[in-house]
């Protein structure tokens, strides 16, 4: 048997590697406890770099080597209740939802350095225990409740916009943002997910067959996939806008569950019952890994893509908690298309991933004039080089379209507000944490906009991040 199981390790790993290609497959390579993990305790990648896991009666923090570190409440300002699966990374932070104890909030940030300095953050419209949340590509938190969504900027959370217009009966589960910005959100109850804009326009997908679906990640061209472990038969499907669900034959025993989209371009679906996670490309061809520890009752339930072309999936066993674990994936690499066309030879393959930027976020959204400096932190998929552009806001009149600087000749044009750029900064930047200093002593009062796109070897530019802070006058 044991010799069966590794010709089937060595099987599973080939049929994960491109036909020609000279990278390493993906494989499990370290698994490690993680006491207290239940079903739906989710992860995100902190701007720090690190797997942050939301435990039973804790935080836990995974460095990329594989130590782990829990946070129970007495480490966490005592701001901890008991977390109610969601998690997520923004503005620099932590952001985790609970059921609160006498105390505390329903929202607790973490600061990455400094635990201790946790806060709870009470928001108008979000209630204990939600497990739906996200961070769209504007930074700001979305949290998803019963019947309604609810989105704030993460150093505002006074500023919440609560989002209730076709969404009457929604029982959220899962949450993600598509590549074109849009919020997906499943609705366990009712056999649907929905499609929703940052300003609140709602698009639902009723699923046929019904079931429950649970976690959803976004891929390319506003594609999503989806879980779908309560259906008959059990379903992992993919979906586009203004299309239908499109369903995934795969093995039994399944249990889909947690989705993540790796650097390889494809979809990770945790097959809790298989004990294995199953690769789903986005035309829908599905292979399966292997090689997590044979534990009666264990398997993989929620997954995340991690720096480094990794994943990490928890190993739940609710039968004894004790037991859990956090498993690394490694060898998740990009997708490479040899060239075309003629001339003969040996060709070098093409990386054609963009880096993934994750927990984008400054140290500071106000501070006053003549400060020397304010963060940029910023987790990442894959070294390159970063692009950091910094603009004020400052006022134009229109010109057709376009807003431009304000002359007398088009006084009587309508107001506008133009970005002019006034520093860009280009550093070198690795796998993991990173952080990029932005000068600010010299810069006047006003309202500003920090752009970052990060570079590979090969070309290929991340999505654009932007935040935003403003400089206040000295009294």
């Amino acid at each position: 048997m044991r010799i069966l199981r590794v010709v089937l390790l060595v099987v599973t790993a080939w049929l994960l590697l491109p036909a020609g290609s000279a990278l390493a497959a993906p494989q499990v390579n370290g698994v490690f406890d993680l006491p207290g993990v239940t079903t739906n305790g989710q992860l995100t990648v902190g701007p720090d770099g690190n797997v942050w896991v939301a435990l039973a009666n804790a935080i836990g923090m995974v460095k990329p080597d594989g130590t782990v570190k829990e946070y129970a409440s007495a480490d966490l300002n005592n701001q901890l209740g008991t977390p109610g699966g969601g998690i997520t990374s923004a503005g620099g932070f932590i952001w985790v939802s609970q059921s609160p104890g006498a105390g505390q909030e329903a929202l607790v940030k973490i600061p990455p350095a400094n635990p201790a300095g946790a806060t709870g953050v009470a928001v108008t419209g979000v209630a204990a225990g939600s497990s739906a949340m996200t961070t769209d590509k504007d930074g700001n938190v979305w949290v998803g409740q019963t019947g309604k969504l609810v989105k704030f900027p993460p150093a505002n959370p006074a500023g919440a916009t609560t989002f209730t217009t076709g969404l009457t009966g929604l029982a959220p589960k899962g949450m993600t943002v598509a590549s074109d910005g849009t919020i997906w959100v499943t609705d366990s109850s009712n056999s649907k997910v929905y499609d929703v804009t940052t300003a609140g326009g709602v698009t639902p997908y009723p699923i046929a067959g019904g079931g429950g679906p649970q976690f959803i990640a976004g891929g390319p061209s506003g594609q999503v996939a989806f879980s779908n472990p309560t259906s008959t038969p059990q379903q992992i499907a993919l979906l586009s806008p203004g299309g239908t669900p499109k369903t995934i034959a795969r093995p039994i025993p399944a249990d889909p569950f947690g989705v993540a989209f790796g650097a390889d371009g494809a979809y990770w679906v945790a097959m809790f019952a298989g004990n294995r996670l199953d690769r789903v490309t986005t035309d829908g061809t599905l292979t399966s890994l292997t090689g997590f520890p044979v534990v009666s009752g264990q398997g993989p339930r929620e997954i995340t893509a991690g720096p480094g072309n990794t994943l990490w999936t928890t190993l739940d066993n609710p039968g004894d908690s004790t037991k859990s674990k956090i498993a690394r994936v490694t060898g998740v690499e990009p997708q490479t298309t040899p060239p075309t066309g003629g001339g003969g030879g040996s060709t070098t393959p093409a990386d054609t991933t963009p880096p993934t930027v994750s927990g984008a976020g400054l140290s500071r959204t106000s501070l006053p004039a003549g400060t020397a400096r304010l963060t940029l932190r910023f987790g990442l998929s894959e070294a390159g080089t970063a692009k950091v552009a910094l603009s004020r806001r400052t006022g134009g009149r229109r010109r057709g379209k376009a807003c431009v600087a304000p002359r007398r000749s088009l006084r009587r044009a309508p107001a506008c507000t133009r970005l002019v750029t006034v520093r860009t900064i280009t550093k070198t930047v690795a796998i993991g944490g990173n952080a990029i200093a932005l000068s600010t002593r010299a810069l006047p009062a006003g309202a500003y906009r920090v752009t970052l796109t990060v570079t590979d070897a090969a070309g290929n530019s991340s999505a654009a991040f932007t935040r935003s802070f403003t400089i206040a006058k000295r009294r």
